[in-house]
């Protein structure tokens, strides 16, 4: 496809790929054999089934080039940063710059109302996405704006983790909204204290990936003394629990514990200023 994205077949399992890797398409022409001592960075299967191999191999003749290019920096960038990413990163990311860029064409604009907390929840993956608005500018003059930074970012996330990224913008929703209960609960804006926030986005994603795996831990030794002596913070996180629960996420006594505790000190800072 260009000096660094070649499509291969490999030879043991008959299976497309892309394979990622600095100079590794320079000089080769097709039918040209890649042995293992090539400088492969990383390796994408282009999917199981033959109808989803064909759409993946159509969208990659369909996209321009430069953005084939500017992706696959993102991802060795990525694989440096983050670790692993799962095989379908490669399509994913490439059809949605791809269609960002389509829409910014068209003067389409599509808002991300979460960048605030992307860019608090996964730093890592903003500061990519940071880094493809800067080449996307660079190579193709458009602005991406931060909004498409925050999606890129929610891509990212998702392939580091494995899951799809309806899963991550869920998770995502949920903590802004379980925030904006909390602000409204208190009559605070959080984001006035960015390392208080930040703290408790940090919490609210942790306890939701613990949802998400089903892990249960015992109660904690102090839960009833705690809920007995913190009643407005408890009040307040039965509120984001009930939220929870209209969305099948259960939160254990545990997780209200520390919770409580999180938003006991936040009254505590209010009640101090």
């Amino acid at each position: 496809m260009n000096n660094n994205v070649v499509l291969a077949i490999e030879l043991k399992s008959n299976s497309e790929v892309v394979l990622m890797g600095k100079g590794l398409g320079f000089g080769k022409i097709k039918g040209e054999c890649l042995d293992a001592t090539s400088d492969i960075e990383k390796a994408f299967k282009a999917g199981d089934s033959k109808s989803m191999k064909d759409n993946y191999l159509k969208m990659l003749e369909e996209v321009n080039g430069q953005i084939v290019e500017i992706c696959t920096e993102i991802l060795l960038l990525a694989e440096k940063k983050l670790g692993s990413l799962s095989d379908r990163s490669f399509i994913v990311v490439v059809d949605h710059i791809s269609f960002a860029i389509e829409k910014i064409d068209k003067n389409i604009k599509i808002e991300n109302p979460f960048v605030y907390e992307i860019e608090q929840l996964y730093p890592e993956e903003y500061q990519i996405g940071e880094y493809a608005r800067k080449r996307i500018l660079e190579k193709l003059k458009v602005d991406i704006t931060q909004d498409e930074v925050g999606f890129i970012a929610l891509h990212l996330n998702a392939a580091k983790e494995n899951q799809v990224v309806k899963n991550t913008l869920k998770n995502t929703r949920l903590i802004k909204s379980m925030v904006n209960i909390i602000e409204r609960e208190l009559d605070v804006s959080l984001k006035e204290n960015p390392m208080s926030n930040n703290r408790l986005l940090i919490h609210l994603r942790g306890m939701l990936q613990r949802i998400d795996s089903g892990k249960v831990e015992p109660r904690h030794p102090l839960y009833d003394v705690t809920i007995r002596e913190c009643k407005e913070a408890y009040a307040i996180v039965s509120k984001t629990a009930s939220l929870l629960n209209s969305e099948k996420k259960h939160i254990t006594d545990t997780d209200k514990f520390y919770l409580t505790l999180h938003v006991d000190r936040l009254i505590r800072m209010k009640d101090n200023d």
